[in-house]
This record gives structure tokens, C-alpha cells and sequence, in this order.
């Protein structure tokens, strides 16, 4: 799901370079018209809370740097007045190459970041136009957070004022500003130091002249047979990644370590054709020791290769030099990858990223979820309205349930938990479903050929004996009638409605009703960007909170003063600039006609002291900057939910 809505994301991408692109050719005419500039900073805000979000963190920063220098053409109209139009364009451009790449520029002489720590704004003006003149992303940061983040990551340059103590490792560029009062540089600082006042041009040379270009964690790795050291050698490559290598003996049947461990690699040791075991009767999957060849690497190779539970298993053989007809026979018995001895770690550690990543990209060729077998949402919901669509034709009754846990998983132990009771669940209906699958991260959706009663009678059971376990849940239910439009948008809202009546009420399974559609969700999320709406609705859905999303101020507020809000104060979170009804308006009237019935965050990309205390003191809950933290903002979900005892 993430992954479609950063499809998304990206197909709007090109909307947003044209639209600054549109905005250089009016300034070009008109290079100090105030509609100009004003749209050229909503664009900026827009970019900066919603690139953000999405991980572009270098589009966001590379935004917020560029709206500062905006912000001073507004009030000074002469200033930059020949270079605004060149300078938009070419923002324009770098953007399109961030997002082409899906990062920033890779760090080199012509798009090196450039971070500028503490600068004082008249000459941060001056190197964010010039720096942006040419090509480079441009980052602003106080001091007090400039160390990590240069540690973090590469800068092609780094400026500061003089006195400011930091360390710029090779090869990155360090420019000292020196005040012109004749302040001393500290002893032992390291960089280039140039007087405050310097053109930016002769700066934005000497970096370029200095900069030269620079160029699976939790996994399982099974290695079958540890002799002569594979499991060290193999434990030395991956802990870096902190992959977790385990070893099996050779001739014991290595399908239970599969199951159990489910391994995203597994290594054999070369062996020569030498019988290490009796040869099974039944073949892989037939059950009991005996299916076990424990024979030479070709025959295991061979073996693993007939289950098709393991064709997006990655195999290495891991042994001495090969003759060319013993390396063709292993890669024809199904071997993705030889490595030879004695081994180079580096190209070993190579090796093992690239297969780890081909299991990756196998799976997600297949859409099948790699602990449980279970689709993906992208190719659930299209499984869901091929099964729909055919009910439909044939006038089945079909019953759609959706099964999300009462408590969302906090951990990767309790994720993995609900993982397996999904897959429990799922396979045991296996006879009685058409079609099953995760909608979402947490959600896990069945079509049942059967009415919503008997589909009730058939959870009932898994979900009595869950309640009593950490991953109890509840399922919502809906029913498709024959000759009714096979709609699955609507059908999931529908169950989604029932699964959070049924959650509230303590019900085990609930049968949707039409009245569950006036009923409030945990989140209801009032934003206008599309973009990061489907983001925080992802991030909310994964947690398994129920929501909804309004666009504008109007439509927000005759949906709010109708929705029934029971045990739980509903989350509003507000975007401040919408459209007909602005947040602060929307929330007035809120407290009028609906007083107490939410808990309202704002969420705006100007936090102005003015904006923060006025919303604040209205009985606003918080105040969220863009662009948004989903880790931070969930948090804050969670605690605000467990402050709000149930009525």
C-alpha cells in the first residue's frame, strides 16, 4: 500500500516541476508581482510538507531554505530582481533530477548539498540564490543539531560563521566565516576561512573547486552444513547488515529449518556427489525424514528447487574453484549464485545483498507476503473485484469480512504474531474462502461465498479463542446481495464501519449496519494536499485506527456535526489553510455546535508563536509542523488514546 501511494505521490510529481516551471516564465515578466511570489510560496509550503513526509527529506529542507529567500524577495522587490526567473527554473530542475533519481542529486561537484549552519540571513540570501544559480541543494540548520546531522550523512560543503565548533570530515568543503570585526579563528579549526561579506559567486567557486566526486537488517541466513567455517565467515559478512545466520547439519531434511527459521537465503557448502543419507521414496513436501536426498549440493539444489514453496529462495553454493561443467550443472540444478574459496568477504557481502534483494523483488513480482503467504493489498483488492465482479455475473451472495486486531501491534514480536493468526485464519478457511489477503498492514480480508450470517458463524470460533490471547481481534462483515454493483471501495468502508462498532461495543464479529455509517472513526483527517492525506491515512491504517478525510472546511464541517461520537473523543487533525472554511474557522464553529466532541490537532507548515497560541488557548490538543513526522505523529495518536478513558 505504502508503495502505491508513493506511485502516486511521484505520478503528481511532474505537476508540481511544471508548476514552478510556469511561475519562472512569470517571473521572467513580471519579476516583482506580489500574486507571483505568493504563489510561488504556497507551492514552496506545499512541497516542504509533503515531500517531507514522504522521504524526500532533502526536497523538503532544499523547499524550506529556498521559501526564506522568497520570503525576503517579498519584502525587498529589487532584490535578486534579474535572477528570480532563472533561479525558479532552476530549482525546477534540481527537483525533477531529486525525484527522477527518487533521492537527492548523488554528491558531486555539481550537486553537492551544501548545509549553511548558523549563517546570518542577509548572507544566507545571497549563497541560497547562488547555490540554487548552480545547481546544488541547499540546507539551513542551527548549530545545536549541526554536528549529527553532518555526521550523519556527506555534505559537499559545509558553512559556518568561525566560532561556531564543528568537525567536517574530508571530503566535504568547510568554509569559515570570519566577522569583520576581526574576530580570531579558534585555534586548530579546519577549513577554508573567508570574511563575512565575500560574494557568494567566489564562495560558491572555491567549494566547487574543492568538492571532488565521491562516490536487510533482522533476516535469517541458513547455511546447511557448517564445514569449514561457513557459519563464521558468513556471520562476519552479514553483521553489518545484522542479519542473523544460523547453521543445519547436512544430512538432516533442512524443510523444518525452512518453515520455522523462513530464511531469506540459504548457503550450501560444495559438496561432490557422495551419498550421505538413503534416497527418500516420496519427494519434497511428502512428509517424514525419508523425502530428505541428503545427497551432494547438485541433488539439494535440485530438491529445494521441486517445492514450490521455496522458488523465491535465493540458493548461494559456497565452495573452491569449479570447473566450468560442475558451475553450469549447479546453476542448471537451480544455484542463483557461486562463490568461490578461498572468500573475499567484501565480494561475499556483495553477493549476499544482491540475492537477498532478488528475493525481494521476486516476491514483490508475485505480490505475496514473504511470512505468510498471504497477497499483498495491491494484489488483494484486485483479486477482491475479480471475485466480486464474478459473483455478481453468477448472482452468488458473497460476504466480504475484514479482521483487524483490537490492539495494534507495537513491536516486530507482536507484528509477527498477528501475521500468524492471519495466516492461521486464512488457511483454515481455505476450502470456504474465494479469495484472502492483507488490505493493509494490519488488515487481512476474506471473501466468503456465503451470506453475512453463516460467514459470522464461521469466525465466531477463531475469534472467541483469540480474545483470550495478545493478538484477540474483531472482524466486521458486509454483505454483496445478488444483482446489487460489485463496488469494493464501498463494500471495505462498509466492513471497516462494522469492525469499529463491533471494537468499541466489545463485539467479537458485527454484521454491518446502515446506521455504523454515522459513526465517528479514531482519526478523522481534514487536509487538502492529497498527497500526504494518503500518507497519513497509510500510516494510520497500518496501525489499524480507523479514518476518515475531508478536503475542505465546508464538506468537514456538515460531516462533523452529524457523526455519533461514543466511548472514545474522535482525533481531528486540521490542516490550517483549507479551502472555504480555514482550520481556526472550522474549529470555532466546532465549538459551538459540537463542544467537547473531538480532540483537535492543527497541522500547518506555518507555525508562527501567534498561530500556536492562538490555537492553543482555543482548546486546540496540539499543533503539528509540516512536514510531518508519521513516527512522531503517531506516537502522539497512541498517548493521546490512552488518555481517553472509554465513556
Amino acid at each position: 500500500m505504502l508503495g502505491q501511494l508513493h506511485e502516486r505521490f511521484m505520478l503528481n510529481v511532474g505537476n508540481t516541476v511544471e508548476a514552478f516551471r510556469q511561475l519562472a516564465d512569470q517571473l521572467h515578466r513580471a519579476p516583482a508581482a506580489p500574486e507571483v511570489l505568493d504563489a510561488l510560496s504556497r507551492e514552496l509550503h506545499r512541497i516542504r510538507g509533503t515531500a517531507g513526509s514522504y522521504g524526500f527529506l532533502d526536497v523538503g529542507r532544499l523547499a524550506d531554505a529556498f521559501d526564506q529567500v522568497v520570503a525576503r524577495w517579498v519584502g525587498d522587490l529589487t532584490l535578486d530582481r534579474s535572477r528570480r526567473s532563472a533561479v525558479v527554473r532552476q530549482f525546477a530542475r534540481i527537483l525533477a533530477a531529486a525525484f527522477d533519481e527518487g533521492s537527492a542529486p548523488a554528491v558531486d561537484e555539481r550537486s553537492a548539498p551544501i548545509l549553511l549552519v548558523d549563517v546570518p540571513d542577509g548572507e544566507a540570501t545571497g549563497l541560497i540564490v547562488e547555490a540554487l544559480a548552480r545547481g546544488h541543494f541547499v540546507q539551513r540548520l542551527p548549530a545545536v543539531v549541526a554536528q549529527p546531522a553532518i555526521d550523519a550523512r556527506p555534505f559537499g560543503a559545509v558553512i559556518a560563521p568561525a566560532h561556531v565548533p564543528l568537525t567536517v570530515p574530508d571530503p566535504s568543503a568547510h568554509i569559515l566565516l570570519r566577522d569583520r570585526e576581526g574576530a580570531l579563528v579558534p585555534h586548530g579549526a579546519n577549513g577554508q576561512v573567508v570574511e563575512l561579506g565575500t560574494p557568494p559567486t567566489e564562495i560558491l567557486q572555491m567549494i566547487e573547486a574543492h568538492v571532488a566526486r565521491s562516490s536487510g537488517a533482522g533476516a535469517t541466513v541458513l547455511v546447511l552444513d557448517d564445514a569449514g567455517g561457513t557459519l563464521e565467515i558468513m556471520q562476519r559478512v552479514t553483521a553489518r547488515e545484522g542479519t542473523h545466520v544460523v547453521s543445519r547439519p547436512w544430512d538432516s531434511d533442512p524443510n523444518v529449518a525452512l518453515q520455522e527459521l523462513r530464511p531469506v537465503l540459504v548457503v550450501i557448502p560444495w559438496r561432490a556427489r557422495e551419498v550421505l543419507a538413503p534416497m527418500g521414496t516420496r519427494g519434497p513436501g511428502g512428509g517424514g525424514s525419508s523425502a530428505w536426498p541428503g545427497r551432494d549440493t547438485v541433488a539439494t539444489l535440485r530438491y529445494l528447487r521441486a517445492d514450490r514453496r521455496y522458488a523465491e529462495l535465493p540458493l548461494l553454493v559456497l565452495g573452491s574453484p569449479l570447473d566450468q561443467e560442475t558451475r553450469t550443472a549447479l546453476v542448471e540444478a537451480g544455484a542463483d549464485d557461486l562463490q568461490p574459496t578461498p572468500v573475499v568477504e567484501v565480494e561475499l557481502a556483495r553477493r549476499v545483498a544482491h540475492l537477498i534483494e532478488v528475493r525481494r523483488l521476486r516476491l514483490t513480482a508475485r505480490s505475496i507476503h514473504p511470512e505468510t503467504a498471504l497477497t499483498l493489498p495491491e494484489r488483494t483488492r484486485r483479486d477482491f473485484d475479480e471475485v466480486l465482479r464474478e459473483a455478481t455475473e453468477r448472482t452468488r451472495v458473497t460476504s466480504l469480512v475484514i479482521m483487524r486486531p483490537l490492539v495494534p501491534p507495537d513491536g516486530p514480536q507482536r507484528a509477527t504474531q498477528w501475521q500468524r493468526e492471519c495466516a492461521m485464519v486464512a488457511r483454515t478457511l481455505t476450502q470456504d474462502a474465494a479469495a484472502s489477503g492483507f488490505l493493509d498492514d494490519t488488515a487481512l480480508g476474506i471473501l466468503l461465498p456465503m451470506n453475512a450470517e453463516e460467514a459470522m458463524a464461521r469466525l465466531t470460533p477463531f475469534a472467541k479463542v483469540a480474545s483470550e490471547h495478545p493478538v484477540a481481534w474483531a472482524a466486521g462483515v458486509v454483505e454483496q446481495v445478488p444483482g446489487a454493483e460489485a463496488v469494493f471501495p464501498e463494500l471495505l468502508h462498509a466492513a471497516e464501519e462494522a469492525w469499529l462498532v463491533a471494537r468499541d461495543h466489545g463485539e467479537l464479529v458485527r454484521r454491518w449496519d446502515p446506521s455504523d455509517v454515522t459513526v465517528a472513526p479514531d482519526v478523522i483527517l481534514v487536509e487538502d494536499d492529497t498527497a500526504l492525506a494518503e500518507l497519513v491515512m497509510y500510516a494510520l491504517s497500518a496501525r489499524g485506527l480507523t479514518h476518515r478525510r475531508f478536503q475542505d472546511g465546508p464538506a468537514a464541517l456538515a460531516a462533523l456535526v452529524r457523526l455519533r461520537c461514543h466511548r472514545r473523543q474522535p482525533i481531528l487533525i486540521v490542516d490550517v489553510n483549507l479551502p472555504g472554511l480555514d482550520g481556526f474557522s472550522l474549529f470555532d464553529r466546532l465549538r459551538v455546535e459540537r463542544p467537547g466532541r473531538y480532540k483537535v490537532v492543527f497541522m500547518s507548515v506555518r507555525g508562527s508563536e501567534a498561530d500556536q497560541l492562538r490555537a492553543l488557548r482555543a482548546g486546540a490538543l496540539d499543533y503539528l509542523p509540516k512536514p510531518v513526522s508519521l513516527r512522531v505523529l503517531l506516537a502522539k495518536i497512541a498517548v493521546w488514546r490512552s488518555q481517553d478513558a472509554p465513556e
